[in-house]
Parts: C-alpha cells; sequence; structure tokens
C-alpha cells in the first residue's frame, strides 16, 4: 500500500504515514473473488435476527405510529432545523412512537424489512432512549423493541441525565427531555461482508437519523444531531461494551420553543 496522504500534507508526513483511518479504508476495500457459494446459515440467521431485547425490563408497549398525514416529505425535508433549545413540554409517546417506527422500524406487512437500506438487510443497528422528563415513558433508559414496537427500560437504577452530560457542548443538550441513541452490533454485518461491513454500519447509522429529523420535523417536534460526545460515557449508560457493540450517533428531541 503507497499513501497518498503524505505528499499532500507535507510536513505533516511523519504524523500521518501510519493513518489509523487510511489503514482501514484498505483493508475494508472490496475484491473480486470467485466465491459463489450464496449466503451461508450463520448469514441467513444474522439476516432474519437483527434484533436485540432486554427480557428482565419493564415493557412500555408503544402507540400505533401515525402512518399518513402531516406534511408531504418535500415539506418536511425543506423545514427541517437542528434545534438546541426546547421547551418544558414533555415528548408525548404517540411522537415517539411515530419517530422510533419511521426511524427503524419493522414494516408490519413485510417484516422484517424496515424503513432504511441495510447491507444485507442485517441491520445491525439499536436504538436506545434516555427520558429526561415525562409521565409517560416516566424517565430513564431504555432500549426500542423494533419486533413488538415497544421500549424496555434497562435494568438496574440508570441516570438518564448521564446520557444527555456525554454531549460535548452541554447547553445544547441542557434542556432536552429525550435523548435518542444510536449503536451498532458491528458482528452482525462482519459476519457477510468483513470490515466492509463497519462502514456498512455508518452509512446506515446516518440514514437512521435523517429518518429521525424528518420524523421529528413531521410531527411537530424539534432535534438535533450529535456526532460529538463522549464514547465510553455513554458506553457505561447504557452498559454496552464499545466494542461489540458501540455508539455511533446521538440525537436530541423535544417539544420547539414557541
Amino acid at each position: 500500500m503507497t499513501s497518498t496522504w503524505p505528499r499532500e500534507l507535507g510536513t505533516l508526513d511523519a504524523t500521518y504515514h501510519e493513518s489509523p483511518a487510511e489503514l482501514f479504508h484498505e483493508n475494508s476495500k472490496v475484491t473480486r473473488t470467485a466465491d459463489g457459494a450464496g449466503l451461508s446459515a450463520p448469514v441467513r440467521h444474522a439476516m432474519a435476527h437483527g434484533r436485540k431485547t432486554y427480557a428482565a425490563g419493564a415493557v412500555t408497549p408503544l402507540p400505533p405510529p401515525a402512518r399518513t398525514g402531516g406534511p408531504g416529505v418535500l415539506a418536511v425535508m425543506d423545514g427541517r432545523r437542528s434545534v438546541r433549545a426546547y421547551s418544558s413540554e414533555p415528548v408525548t409517546l404517540a411522537s415517539l412512537s411515530t419517530v422510533l417506527h419511521h426511524a427503524y422500524g419493522e414494516h408490519p406487512d413485510r417484516r422484517p424489512f424496515r424503513s432504511v437500506p441495510s447491507g444485507g438487510g442485517l441491520y445491525p443497528l439499536e436504538l436506545y432512549v434516555a427520558v429526561l422528563a415525562g409521565t409517560a415513558p416516566t424517565p430513564g433508559i431504555y432500549h426500542y423493541d423494533v419486533q413488538h414496537h415497544a421500549l424496555e427500560r434497562l435494568p438496574g437504577d440508570r441516570d438518564p441525565d448521564a446520557v444527555r452530560r456525554t454531549v460535548f457542548v452541554p447547553e445544547a443538550a441542557a434542556t432536552a427531555p429525550v435523548v435518542l441513541v444510536v449503536t451498532a452490533l458491528f458482528g452482525r454485518s462482519r459476519i457477510k461482508y468483513g470490515e466492509r461491513g463497519y462502514r456498512f454500519a455508518l452509512l446506515e447509522a446516518g440514514h437512521v437519523m435523517q429518518n429521525v429529523v424528518l420524523a421529528c420535523a413531521a410531527v411537530g417536534l424539534a432535534s438535533c444531531p450529535f456526532g460529538g460526545f463522549v464514547d465510553d460515557e455513554v458506553h457505561d449508560a447504557l452498559s454496552v461494551d464499545g466494542v461489540d457493540e458501540a455508539c455511533l450517533y446521538l440525537a436530541t428531541l423535544g417539544t420547539p420553543v414557541p
């Protein structure tokens, strides 16, 4: 592998010659092979079971999501803005239901397909919701169960504010009643795509977050995506290891200030 980066960066050669980003990009390239064996049994199993559950947690069923009404998709795309200040009004369970379903929920008539493109149909992502204000559900940290369209409360005494405090710009999340977390279980994609699966997880997180912010705009909520957060503090709050499952994206959600 011959790098082109050092020539472009001049005096920074020594720093960037062994760039992990460039090394990963090279190692995750696709090449042509003679493999025509089709899908293995583990890959087929992963495609059919791309979801996680918390059986021990209290479950809050979500109401049916809205699928009609509201502004058209082009109007929503044109009007969406990132908002960093929210009113004291909590996010309703009905609004949360619609946002989560259209972000990553399963299509009711075509399970297990969902609302975003996914490499190989493997769906490596998981959604968590830190509720900081409201009554339904009560404040806590929840996992979105896509199969049953429900929120599963994570076991243990968890502080949802611990998730909000991970955002690099504290004032940008200070008034948010809800923080959404997107994580990836990378093994779901790697079982079929190897190192390339990491690229697919990152792409899919972007698809999901765009759905989140557009769905928020459609139901009258404000939102703001964040790529700047303290990774391992998020992992600690969710009790994920940060290796096999790691956080890729955060978003604050709330009712806009009048």
